[in-house]
């Protein structure tokens, strides 16, 4: 990333509608020190995973909503690490309807996970966020409403899921391979956000409801591209 008068540029495409943690870079310049700040926080989790590389990649058209980053920041701040969070990554955080470019996700889910286990092993800190992000809303009156309607229908709750990611992500497509009792194939496609972890522990999470034990893979053909197997002991 660099930096040039006063705004962050670098990381995204000179598109009129990027967003770089939130912040429109047409309509609104992030000051000195708060660009020193992203930049510091670049340099800390980039050399853990390979976030240059897919931002690089990313069309500018790759959007997806608020939402994901509200998960983020509610796991962060049960864990007591949204203040270092926020110093971490100032500026505006989106509201959960808004859209964004998918690299503004990717950065803010890089550093949740290197808060939770530390730089070397954010992946895993991914995994632990959004497989806990999971649970909780399992847990919740409205998961436990929805999920009794899907937890004896394991292609009902495949189908659930993949309409969830439809009404979030404007980019790439999931597509289910095929579901029988006790294991479930899903291929996703063009998905920049990670799928061996940040991805993964959201699956994880998921498909507890449908019985113990469960396991879930993932088998890439390369980094945008892969299929979920998960497998469970049905209750």
């Amino acid at each position: 990333m660099r930096t040039h008068s006063g705004s962050v540029v670098g990381f995204l495409p000179p598109v009129d509608q990027c967003y770089v943690l939130g912040v429109s870079l047409r309509a609104v310049s992030v000051d000195d020190g708060e660009a020193r700040r992203i930049q510091e926080t670049l340099d800390w989790v980039a050399p853990h995973c390979d976030l240059l590389e897919r931002i690089d990649r990313i069309p500018p058209s790759a959007q997806v909503r608020g939402v994901w980053t509200k998960i983020l920041e509610r796991q962060l701040q049960e864990r007591g690490l949204l203040p270092e969070y926020r110093r971490l990554l100032p500026g505006h955080s989106s509201g959960a309807f808004e859209l964004h470019h998918v690299s503004d996700l990717l950065l803010r889910a890089a550093v949740a996970g290197a808060l939770l286990a530390g730089p070397e092993d954010l992946h895993q800190g991914m995994f632990e966020i959004t497989r806990d992000n999971a649970r909780r809303f399992t847990s919740s009156l409205m998961g436990r409403t929805l999920l009794r309607l899907l937890a004896r229908d394991p292609r009902r709750l495949c189908q659930q899921i993949l309409a969830s990611r439809r009404q979030t992500c404007h980019y790439g497509s999931w597509e289910l391979l095929s579901v029988r009792e006790g294991e479930a194939r899903i291929y996703l496609r063009e998905e920049y956000i990670w799928i061996e972890s940040y991805l993964l522990g959201a699956a994880v999470g998921t498909f507890e409801v449908l019985g113990d034990d469960v396991e879930a893979t993932a088998e890439l053909e390369g980094p945008f591209h892969g299929t979920h197997i998960i497998r469970w002991s049905p209750r």
